[in-house]
This record gives C-alpha cells, structure tokens and sequence, in this order.
C-alpha cells in the first residue's frame, strides 16, 4: 500500500476506543471545568467542549461513515440485549469521542457536586442539539447526519443513570435526579421530535409519548423529583401544534387515572 493510501494519523486516532484514559488532556479539563461553582466557567466549558465532540463527529462522519447512515434505535419496540449493549449499539453512529463524552455527561448528571449537574445538563443538551439540527436538515447545522436517536439517549441514559436496590439512598437519589436532568436536555434539544424514529409527520408523537411517560414515571415515584420532572415534561410539550397535544394529551390522560402520588 502507497503511502498516499496510508491513513493519517487523525484517521488512526479516530479508529481508537477512547476512554478516561486516552482522551485529549484538553478535553478532560473541559469536563472537570462543567462542575466549576462559576457560571461563566461552566459555560465556557459546555462551549468548548460541544465544539471538539462535534468536530471530532464531523471528521468521523467524513472518514468513516456510509453516506446516509442513520443511528440505531428505536422508540417502538424494546431492542435486545442488556442494558451495554443496547447502549453501545444505539452509539454506532457516534465517533469514538462523541461516544465517549456522551456517555461520560449522562454519567455526570449523577453528579451531587455543587455545580456539576447544571454543567453537566447544558453540555449534554447542546451536544444532542446538534444531532436535531442535522436530523431537520438546517442549513446552519455544523453537521450534516445525526448520530444518536431520541431512542439513543434514552438507552443511554437507562445503562448510564441504572438505579438498584443495592445502592445507598443517596446514591439513589442522585441516579434519579440525573435522569431528570437527562430527560429535560432530551426534551431542550429538539431531537424528541427531529430523529426518524419519532417522525412527527406520522401523526402518532411516539417519542414524545414515551419520553413523557418516563417524566410521569420518575415525577411518581419520588416526590423530590416532581418540581423538575413537571418542568420538563412542560418543555417537551410546549412546543407542539394544538393537533399534536391532543394526541399525547390524551395518551397521557390515560397515565394520570388512577394514578397516586408518591409522599
């Protein structure tokens, strides 16, 4: 093989698993930066960092990626496999470091430091807005393919943020409120209703009906959940054509009956 059929040491990076381990000195700051008690420092931070996980995405998707390839997942049916594995499959589209950092903000929004979740909560909603963006095509999205599904980040968030019963009450309690926040930056980006796999143009609003069926879940099962859970089930929802509301209004009518809240 010709040098010139060689690939280049940014494609062989690219090929690279990344971990705590491996990843750009840089970009581990930009993390630890997410957790500053400063706001301004915090936003720096989400603003830096979104912007090497999407230009390491672009390069990805130049490389690497099938023109047209679409991310795994889907809203309709439970895929197989364990909690991983699902994970990682819905993760096919993503570069190595926007696999990476995905998975270490869900992880993040666990995080009871002072500061961290809010950090944590703006990267990680910025970062799927720009798999919206390209999902509805916009002219100004600095990528052109989505690579992760509403669908994505829901198996995400469900192998990141897994509460069970051998964790302490604190523990606990920090899982939940991560996947609130988690949920919350879902329902921010757009890409609920943007990803095929809640085509609005269906007239279903599948994935919005499930994402708010996991907020009516999580706003009933705790009751220091309610106030954050209810303000973003509110802003999944806001946005919706009054046609589009009803469908889901109704469908999540038939959640509410019955239903008792939790003390």
């Amino acid at each position: 093989m010709s040098s010139s059929d060689s690939p280049s040491e940014d494609e062989q990076a690219a090929d690279q698993h990344v971990t705590g381990a491996n990843a750009d000195s840089q970009v581990l700051q930009y993390f630890w930066d997410l957790a500053s008690l400063q706001q301004d420092e915090r936003e720096a931070a989400a603003q830096a960092l979104v912007g090497a996980l999407t230009d390491s995405q672009r390069q990805h998707d130049e490389s690497h990626r099938a023109q047209g390839a679409q991310p795994s997942g889907s809203l309709e049916q439970p895929e197989v496999g364990n909690r991983q594995q699902r994970m990682e499959h819905c993760l096919d589209c993503c570069s190595p470091l926007m696999a990476y950092g995905l998975k270490r903000l869900a992880r993040g929004l666990a995080s009871s430091r002072q500061g961290a979740r809010q950090g944590f909560a703006a990267a990680f909603a910025a970062t799927l807005g720009h798999s919206a963006a390209a999902a509805t095509e916009q002219s100004s999205a600095p990528l052109k393919q989505p690579f992760v599904s509403a669908a994505g980040v829901l198996a995400l968030l469900e192998a990141c943020l897994e509460v069970t019963g051998s964790m302490s009450g604190a523990d606990q309690r920090d899982a939940l409120l991560g996947r609130v926040f988690g949920l919350a930056g879902l329902a921010r980006s757009g890409l609920v209703t943007a990803c095929p796999a809640a085509d609005v143009s269906s007239g279903s609003m599948r994935g919005v009906a499930v994402v708010s069926s996991q907020l009516v879940g999580l706003l009933q099962r705790k009751s220091f959940l309610r106030e954050s859970a209810a303000a973003a089930l509110v802003e999944l929802l806001q946005d919706l054509s009054t046609q589009q509301m009803e469908q889901v209004w109704s469908w999540l009518n038939s959640v509410f009956e019955g239903c008792s809240m939790v003390v």
